[in-house]
């Protein structure tokens, strides 16, 4: 029968599974469970759903992806604005300079 797989214990390993001892495997179940349910206790992406660490951006709870999908966006939004706008040859120059050069 194998050992319980943390170090220093010389325990029996319960069959099947992570390969804890019964003293280990409760400890492990218990704090599987605790962050189960502070996982759950979360607040969503109100995006996609996923539970968290979540960012406010424009009034919306997101996720870390969602929130770095919703900035690049915005940025990208931002640079096509700023080239519309550009009405003589010195501000596209400027544009490019800083917007594709830059990159």
């Amino acid at each position: 029968m194998p050992q319980c797989k943390l170090d220093g214990c010389k325990e029996e390993a319960v069959p099947g599974g992570k390969r804890f001892c019964p003293v280990h495997k409760a400890r492990y179940l218990q704090r599987r469970n605790e962050a189960i349910a502070r996982d759950a206790a979360l607040p969503a992406c109100s995006t996609r759903g996923c539970a968290g660490k979540v960012h406010w951006f424009l009034d919306e709870l997101l996720c870390d992806d969602c929130f770095d999908r919703r900035q690049e966006e915005a940025r990208s939004a931002l640079k096509l604005k700023l080239l519309y706008e550009a009405t003589t040859v010195d501000d596209l120059r400027e544009w490019i300079s800083k917007y594709v050069i830059a990159n």
